[in-house]
């Protein structure tokens, strides 16, 4: 009689951050969703964006430092959000 054999298998089910909704507060880009890290970036059409954690509340929002300046009335941007490990969210489309 051979010997009995199991295989097993691990995997890491990486939820990444999600946008849910973005809008503009002033000079301020404030981009809401869910699994934003500490450290994470907002990239406005794939370039780093000045990013801090309003409220302290990193993994449901953070806010993009003077970045609605750089959004023109009517403008079409893509956002998305780099959490420090290096995993981005999907794309959204924003229109200032």
């Amino acid at each position: 009689m051979m010997g009995a054999s199991s295989n097993i298998f691990i995997t890491k089910i990486d939820m990444g951050p999600k946008i849910s909704s973005a809008t503009v507060d002033g000079k301020n880009l404030l981009v809401s969703g869910e699994n934003f890290e500490e450290g994470a970036v907002i990239l406005v059409d794939g370039e780093d964006q000045r990013t801090v954690n309003p409220d302290q509340d990193f993994t449901n929002s953070l806010l993009g430092k003077k970045t609605a300046k750089r959004i023109a009335p009517g403008q079409t941007v893509t956002l998305r959000v780099r959490n420090p490990d290096g995993v981005l969210s999907p794309e959204v489309s924003f229109t200032g």
